[in-house]
């Protein structure tokens, strides 16, 4: 008997009650025991990676901040900093200020 194709399956059924979690358990005789772990982790919460500032060096020797999303796209760079302290200064500086909810569109005072 061939065996179900397990992406399909979890694809299809990506949360399973602990109800169905529990029937399948007899199944990995017959559908293998990779296909139903896959399955039981699909309800395990899923961490995601963080967002994350990296500290660099320019071409300049300057020392820049970067904001990076779980994916590792940037968000931002900073300006330089000639020492490493004022790059985590600034860095500090950021994560208190940014819970501000002030947001100001500068292009649109400026008629852009």
């Amino acid at each position: 008997m061939p065996k179900p194709n397990a992406q399909k399956a979890d694809a299809e059924n990506p949360n399973l009650s602990d109800a169905e979690i529990a029937a399948m358990r007899p199944a990995r005789e017959v559908l293998g025991e990779a296909f139903v772990e896959r399955q039981m982790a699909s309800q395990r919460p899923r961490e995601r990676a963080p967002y994350r500032y990296e500290i660099f060096r320019d071409k300049a020797g300057d020392f820049r901040v970067r904001f990076l999303t779980p994916s590792g796209e940037v968000l931002f760079s900073t300006e330089g900093f000639r020492t490493r302290q004022s790059a985590v200064s600034a860095i500090k500086t950021i994560q208190d200020t940014a819970s501000s909810d002030r947001i100001e569109d500068v292009a649109q005072t400026a008629g852009l």
